[in-house]
C-alpha cells in the first residue's frame, strides 16, 4: 500500500462524512453490532486496538462511557490521526495514536488485546498481507478476545474487476448526495487501491490460525462484518 490513501483522507476528509452522513457503507448498522460485542464484555476494562483507525470518530463514540485500559490506533495518515486525537479524548481510558502501516506496526507491538477493531482498512492490502495480518491478530489477541473485520468483500469466485464494476454502479446509482466530481474521486480511488478479499477466502484464513469466525447478519453484498473470535 503506498501513501495515496492517506493523501485522499487528509484532502477529502468532508466527502468521507457524506459518506458517512448517508449512510451508504452501512455505518450505521455495523455500528450497532459494534456496540452489542462491546456490551458482551460487560464491565470489563477493555484493552482495544483500531487498525486503520483514521479519524477513530465512530469507535470513539461508542468507548465514552466504557472502562478502557488502552485504546491503541493505527493509520498510515497523520491528517486522520490529527483528527483522532479530537475525537479519543472522550475515552476516559490511555490512548496511543501511532502513525504507520498497520502490518507493520503489528509485528513490532507487544501488547495483548480484548477487542480488535478494523473498519474499511484491510481491503488496502494484498492478500498475502491480509492473510498474514490475521494470524499476527491471533497472536496478539487475548483468549475469547474479539476481531470485528468491517470492509468491503468479493463474493465467490466474483474477480476484483467484476467487483470494481458492481461498487462503481451501485455508486452511481444510489449515492446521490455526492457531487461528480466525488464521486470520480472516490472511483479513482477504487481502482488503485482497493483489493477487498473474498468472504470465503476470510473465513478460510481465519479459520486456519484458529479463530471461529460467524458473519454479522447484515444484508449486503459489497459491505460485510465478519467476527473473528479467539477460543
Amino acid at each position: 500500500m503506498q501513501q495515496a490513501p492517506a493523501v485522499l483522507f487528509a484532502q477529502n476528509w468532508h466527502v468521507y462524512q457524506k459518506i458517512i452522513a448517508q449512510n451508504y457503507m452501512l455505518h450505521n448498522e455495523f455500528s450497532e453490532h459494534t456496540k452489542l460485542l462491546l456490551n458482551a464484555f460487560g464491565g470489563q476494562e477493555l484493552k482495544l486496538l483500531d487498525l486503520g483507525c483514521g479519524d477513530a470518530q465512530l469507535i470513539a463514540g461508542e468507548l465514552a462511557e466504557r472502562d478502557v485500559q488502552l485504546y491503541k490506533g493505527y493509520d498510515l495518515s497523520e491528517a486522520a490521526l490529527q483528527q483522532a486525537e479530537s475525537f479519543t479524548r472522550s475515552i476516559k481510558g490511555a490512548v496511543q495514536l501511532l502513525h504507520g502501516r498497520m502490518e507493520v506496526l503489528l509485528k513490532h507491538d507487544t501488547d495483548s488485546y480484548d477487542f480488535v477493531y478494523s473498519s474499511f482498512a484491510v481491503h488496502h492490502l494484498q492478500d498475502e498481507e491480509k492473510q498474514q495480518l490475521i494470524g499476527d491478530l491471533f497472536l496478539r489477541l487475548k483468549s475469547k478476545g474479539v476481531f470485528i473485520l468491517i470492509d468491503i468483500v468479493r463474493q465467490g469466485l466474483q474477480t476484483r474487476e467484476a467487483y470494481m464494476q458492481h461498487y462503481i454502479s451501485g455508486i452511481n446509482e444510489n449515492w446521490d448526495a455526492l457531487l461528480p466530481a466525488e464521486i470520480l474521486l472516490i472511483e479513482e480511488h477504487i481502482q488503485q487501491y482497493d483489493f477487498p478479499a473474498s468472504m470465503q477466502d476470510l473465513i478460510k484464513w481465519g479459520e486456519g490460525f484458529g479463530f471461529e469466525v460467524t458473519i454479522a447478519p447484515v444484508e449486503d453484498d459489497r459491505h460485510q462484518m465478519l467476527l473473528f473470535r479467539k477460543p
